[in-house]
């Protein structure tokens, strides 16, 4: 009958390459041979040893024990990122932060969030917190569910030191890096872009106060100020009001009265516009104007925030703005990594980067013509 060795890989045994197996067949000391395997700035040797320790290692397929390594030098080169996949949105998100990770020999622990702002006041996010602070990961990049939170709700973050990163939905009642989009701007490219195609008769669609997300509140405000330094157009605010009626661990049910407050633009006789705060808004709105017999654009104009996947295969295509996802998530990552390169008595104030919208026009706006 043949036995396993007691030294090789096989189901008799769970067998690692150790830095003493290579160390004695290198004729070296096993600290010489983590110090060339470890890439030890402060340690030299002939590059022959170096290739010959690095050739031995291959050979044995060994791979340096990160988790020992973090015990050693504070660090487990790991980034610890809680945010939703429901969308495309967040998705790219993600893509953007795993390249930029990747490519610094990062890894990223990925805890996936199901509420939505205001339906369970933030009580997921906490543990999913801790649960990466007993990870001991390097950094925390968050999409944050709990708009009310302040800096005492980071507190073990702060004390630990590790840096945060605040994605997409700004919070104002703490101080930290915050990577999204300039949501205002975003707002006043609407409010122009709709000008621009003749229309005069507006309205905004958003969620009420008590759901409302400080990022639809800025684009509202962008929005209005534009429609302000116009004199001719009549607006007005649709605000729906939106109840939680049921939550699991993969969705949020939520219930709304939008129909009913959409009937003051379903009776205006002439054409109108509506800038939804987000596409998902926008795609509630094509369905419920279908049911009342209104066309888009031809009678209701329709303006979008997010450029979903879903957003060019409604019918018409929606008009809507691109947020560059992908370039949040990757500037998201790059600013953790910075942080942790920073020397504490030196760590400069938080960033704030809000990236610019591109309006993406498709046939769900009509142009008016004015005589």
């Amino acid at each position: 009958m043949n036995k396993t060795p007691a030294n090789a890989p096989g189901p008799a045994r769970r067998w690692r390459p150790s830095l003493k197996r290579i160390a004695d067949e290198c004729g070296l000391t096993i600290a010489t041979v983590s110090r060339i395997l470890n890439d030890k700035s402060n340690f030299s040797c002939t590059p022959e040893t170096a290739q010959r320790v690095r050739k031995v290692a291959a050979n044995h397929r060994y791979m340096p024990n990160q988790l020992t390594r973090g015990i050693r030098d504070g660090r487990t080169r790991s980034i610890g990122v809680i945010s939703a996949e429901r969308l495309s949105f967040h998705a790219e998100i993600i893509h953007g932060i795993h390249h930029a990770l990747a490519a610094n020999n990062y890894v990223m622990i990925h805890e996936w969030n199901d509420a939505t702002i205001h339906t369970d006041k933030g009580e997921r996010e906490t543990v999913m917190l801790r649960r990466l602070l007993e990870h001991r990961v390097d950094g925390i990049i968050l999409s944050p569910t709990n708009e009310d939170a302040t800096d005492l709700y980071f507190r073990e973050v702060k004390e630990r030191g590790i840096p945060l990163v605040i994605l997409d939905i700004p919070l104002s009642r703490i101080e930290t890096d915050f990577i999204g989009t300039d949501n205002v701007d975003c707002g006043r490219q609407a409010g122009d872009f709709l000008i621009r195609q003749g229309h005069r008769r507006l309205f905004s669609l958003f969620p009420s106060a008590q759901t409302l997300a400080n990022s639809f509140g800025e684009r509202i405000t962008g929005l209005e100020e534009v429609i302000g330094s116009v004199g001719d157009i009549r607006y007005q605010r649709l605000e729906y009001a939106q109840a939680l009626t049921g939550f699991s661990d993969r969705s949020a049910v939520m219930t709304n009265n939008m129909m009913d407050v959409l009937e003051p633009l379903f009776a205006v006789p002439d054409p109108v516009a509506v800038f939804c705060v987000n596409d998902l808004i926008a795609k509630d709105l094509y369905r419920l104007a279908k049911a009342r017999g209104k066309r888009i654009p031809d009678e209701i104009s329709v303006v979008g925030v997010g450029n979903l996947d879903f957003a060019d295969l409604l019918d018409p295509p929606l008009t809507s703005f691109e947020q560059h996802p992908y370039e949040i998530g990757f500037q998201a990552a790059s600013s953790v990594l910075k942080r942790l390169q920073e020397d504490a008595p030196a760590v400069p104030p938080p960033v704030h980067l809000a990236l610019k919208c591109d309006l993406v026009a498709r046939q769900s706006v009509r142009r008016i013509s004015r005589g």
